[in-house]
């Protein structure tokens, strides 16, 4: 039997479908991973506490490159995210690295000043998507 290397790959989703992206995911059974941050959010009548995505618009999947057409026709996902021309490959440890510091740091609050700056984790340069 030949064992097929499983590589992570960044995965961009339409606007606000990373949940659904990643329930859609692993439906079909395919390892992904997508953090989630507990924000309070406020309507004129009430305040709630919600589950939004700590990565706007992007998901993590682990699979072998012959399933990434199958990734591709998910609903929700725009594309992988390439460098160099290529579907950038996020290494194990990396994303290793990430969840452990999730688990380790639980809920992050970012200000929502409109002139505060919010970083994110860098990881290597693997944020250009290709249509």
């Amino acid at each position: 039997m030949h064992h097929e290397p499983h590589a992570w790959y960044a995965v961009y989703t339409k606007s606000r479908c990373e949940k659904k992206v990643a329930a859609l995911l692993a439906r079909k059974q395919l390892e992904c991973y997508c953090p989630m941050n507990e924000v309070e959010s406020q309507w004129s009548d009430r305040r709630k506490i919600v589950q939004e995505p700590l990565f706007k618009s992007y998901v993590f999947v682990r699979i072998p490159e012959r399933l990434m057409s199958v990734v591709r026709q998910t609903e929700g996902v725009v594309n992988f995210v390439y460098w160099l021309g290529r579907p950038a490959v996020i290494s194990d440890p990396e994303i290793d690295m990430m969840r452990r510091f999730w688990m380790s740091s639980g809920q992050w609050s970012w200000s929502s000043s409109p002139s505060a700056k919010m970083i994110l984790p860098t990881c290597p340069p693997c944020v250009s998507v290709a249509w």
